[in-house]
């Protein structure tokens, strides 16, 4: 299949996208501050979850067995973290999508299909991580384009029914030759989601000595920006999705996916290379260390020295 590419066609300004991005909220608020709210729901859930176990773990049980496993409890706590912000993210993306289509949606709607998708999307988010830290192993500038190109793969994912890489890729072909456009907005984006979060509070609550005040502020500030963040993106998507037609049936060579495949060994070579140096590393200075010992250790002199 090829692609229009219809390059006459407006892309929308950075403010135009901003304020579409903003009406799309206020049209739904209620709908995204309950699925943020029922994301921190989770969240709250996981930690009493580990968090009660370790508290009794700390008085009952003695010793090292103690800090083994509450760091494993730690361990599953952060691994379910991450995978409730997974689907919240992925439960305001569906959100997103069926306010566009104008389907009708709830939040305990959005987290069941996003319970459906969280897999394929799991797979998706890894990917696209791995990728963008490779880039990032070779000078930066890599791991930045990457970000650019791949910030699309859920609505890949969620619209276009790509998986695995093939998610990436399709992001990839939208944002062609719109790459530097796309950065500009996110960066322009990035800006004020910085000044909101951290000028506003020092220049209001520090000033006026309300600093407790800048906690609840941080919470209000995520309820929105979350939702408006991912909206955002989105609209940029759905412009590009205009202007170039759907993707979704672009055939994908099985040699560009070996290219993008090959590309993920990078982190792994480098996380080896680390490690390897960093055994020779301790393994010599254990030598020297052995050396110098040797060279300074302290004979007893015998009795005839002693008498000379």
């Amino acid at each position: 299949m090829v692609y229009n590419n219809n390059m006459d066609k407006d892309f929308p300004g950075f403010l135009e996208v901003l304020r579409k991005s903003i009406r799309d909220y206020q049209d739904n608020w209620r709908l995204f501050v309950k699925i943020v709210l029922r994301g921190f729901l989770y969240m709250f859930f996981a930690l009493l979850v580990v968090g009660a176990p370790a508290f009794l773990m700390y008085f009952l049980i003695p010793g090292l067995s103690r800090m083994f496993l509450i760091g494993i409890l730690v361990v599953i706590f952060l691994i379910g973290f991450n995978l409730i912000q997974l689907l919240m993210t992925l439960a305001i993306g569906v959100a997103a999508v069926d306010s566009s289509n104008r389907e009708e949606n709830s939040s305990a709607s959005a987290f069941g299909k996003s319970w459906k998708l969280l897999g394929g999307y799991i797979a998706v988010f890894i990917l696209q991580a791995v990728l963008t830290l490779s880039g990032y192993f070779a000078l930066i500038i890599p791991g930045i384009i990457f970000n650019v190109w791949f910030s699309l793969a859920i609505f890949t994912y969620l619209v276009d029914g790509k998986k695995g890489i093939e998610a990436l890729i399709i992001s990839r072909e939208y944002i062609r030759n719109y790459a530097r456009v796309v950065f500009f907005y996110f960066f322009g984006f990035g800006l004020i989601i910085a000044v909101l979060l951290n000028v506003v509070p020092s220049f209001i609550f520090e000033k006026l000595d309300l600093d407790f005040l800048s906690f609840f502020y941080s919470i209000f500030i995520t309820i929105v920006v979350a939702p408006v963040g991912l909206l955002f993106s989105y609209n940029i998507y759905k412009a590009l999705r205009e202007i170039k037609g759907d993707l979704s049936g672009l055939e994908i060579a099985a040699q560009r996916k070996r290219k993008y495949f090959s590309v993920l060994l990078i982190p792994v070579v480098v996380i080896v290379v680390v490690v390897l140096l960093g055994l020779n590393a301790i393994r010599l200075f254990n030598n020297v260390w052995d050396d110098i010992d040797t060279h300074n250790e302290w004979v007893a002199p015998t009795a005839l020295e002693m008498e000379s």
